[in-house]
């Protein structure tokens, strides 16, 4: 058992010694993303009647399908519609970056002959 874990820990150290630079990429434009958008979101969603536009879309059958249904209690504020915003935009970006990365260590390897 501990030699199995051993190598699994040495394959995970291996992969983030490949991948550390794309990772980092990552986590920088997504955080800057996330940043961008919240310097911007009181401007997006100032009036309540905007706010609840976008509450409106949130509780629409696809969302609720997807992320499941949001609870919002009382008034809802810029920083709710904010957090529940951002948490669908940022599965769906790190979706993607979870296909780029692992397409990536895959077939680059297959293309150039590793494995």
């Amino acid at each position: 058992m501990v030699g199995k874990m051993t190598r699994a820990a040495l394959l995970t150290r291996i992969g983030f010694k490949r991948d550390r630079f794309r990772l980092l990429i990552w986590v920088v434009v997504l955080a800057g993303l996330m940043s961008a958008v919240a310097v911007k979101f009181v401007d997006i969603y100032g009036t309540p009647q905007e706010i609840n536009a976008i509450v409106g879309t949130l509780k629409s059958p696809a969302i609720v399908a997807m992320f499941g249904a949001f609870t919002f209690t009382g008034t809802v504020t810029t920083a709710e519609v904010f957090a529940n915003e951002m948490l669908v935009f940022m599965a769906l970006m790190q979706v993607i970056m979870n296909l780029a990365l692992s397409v990536h260590a895959t077939r680059d390897e297959e293309d150039r002959g590793l494995t």
